[in-house]
C-alpha cells in the first residue's frame, strides 16, 4: 500500500479483498494487482490486450508457485465474452481508452456477482496540466500520444456508472500536478527515476504532490460502485 503509483488505490482495494474472493483485473499489465489480491487469500484472473504483458504475468505466476490461484489471458471486452462472476472488478485507467464507454461499463457489470464491487479510475477533465496544454495548443498532445479518447467530469461518469445498474458508494480524487508530471513528461520520468532510489526522495515527491492538491485540481477520478 506504500507503492507510489498504486498505493492510494490499493488502500481502497485492500478492505474489499476477503479471503476466498474472486477478483478480475481488467487491463492487468504485468499482473501486480492480481498478485496483491492473491497474497491476501483471493483467487484472480488478469486480462489485457497485450500478449507481451500477459506472458510476463503468467511466467511470474508459474515461477512463484501461484499459477493455481491466479490466471492470465489475452482478452478484449469488445469480444463480448463473459468471463465469469467476480466479487471484485478492478479497471484502472482503462475506460478513457475505449470507443464505447457505456458498453464497457455494461460488460463490467455483467462480470460482477450481486453485491460485488467495481473499482474504476480514469482521467479528470479539470486536470490543470490538461487544461494548460489545450490552452497552449488547442489540443492535448499527451492524451493523443497515450490513446486517451476522452476525459470525465465527476457527475458525468457517476451517471454512466449508475445507468448500468451499479450503485456508486465512494467517489475520490487523487494525483496532483507533481505526480502527474512524473508520469507523463520525460523530464518528470527522469527526475522520478533519480529521486525514487531513496526513501526520502519518494516521501518528498508524495508530500509535494499532496501539497499541490490543496491548491490545484487533481488529475485522477476514482469511483467505487456495487452491483445492485
Amino acid at each position: 500500500e506504500e507503492d507510489f503509483v498504486y498505493g492510494h488505490l490499493l488502500r481502497i482495494l485492500g478492505p474489499l479483498l476477503r479471503p476466498g474472493a474472486r477478483i478480475l483485473d481488467y487491463g492487468c499489465g504485468d499482473g501486480g494487482v492480481a498478485f496483491f489480491a492473491v497474497q491476501r487469500g483471493c483467487t484472480g484472473l488478469g486480462v489485457d490486450v497485450s500478449p507481451h504483458a500477459i506472458a510476463r504475468a503468467q511466467a511470474y505466476a508459474e515461477a512463484s508457485g501461484l499459477a493455481d490461484r491466479v490466471k492470465f489471458r489475452v482478452f478484449d471486452c469488445g469480444q463480448g465474452e463473459t468471463l465469469g462472476l467476480f466479487d471484485v472488478v478492478w479497471a484502472i485507467e482503462v475506460i478513457e481508452h475505449l470507443p464505447d464507454d457505456r458498453a464497457f461499463l455494461e460488460w463490467l457489470a455483467r462480470q460482477l456477482r450481486p453485491g460485488g464491487t467495481c473499482l474504476l479510475s480514469t482521467r479528470l477533465a479539470d486536470e490543470p496540466l490538461h487544461r494548460l496544454r489545450r490552452r497552449l495548443a488547442g489540443r492535448d498532445w499527451v492524451d493523443e500520444g497515450v490513446g486517451h479518447l476522452r476525459r470525465y467530469e465527476v457527475a458525468g461518469l457517476t451517471r454512466l456508472v449508475e445507468g448500468v445498474g451499479l450503485a456508486v458508494g465512494e467517489v475520490a480524487t487523487a494525483e496532483g500536478v507533481v505526480r502527474n508530471f512524473c508520469y507523463v513528461h520525460r523530464l518528470g520520468h527522469l527526475l522520478w527515476g533519480r529521486l525514487s532510489r531513496w526513501a526520502w526522495g519518494r516521501r518528498a515527491v508524495a508530500r509535494l504532490d499532496r501539497w499541490s492538491l490543496r491548491w490545484l485540481e487533481p488529475a485522477q477520478l476514482i469511483i467505487v460502485a456495487t452491483k445492485r
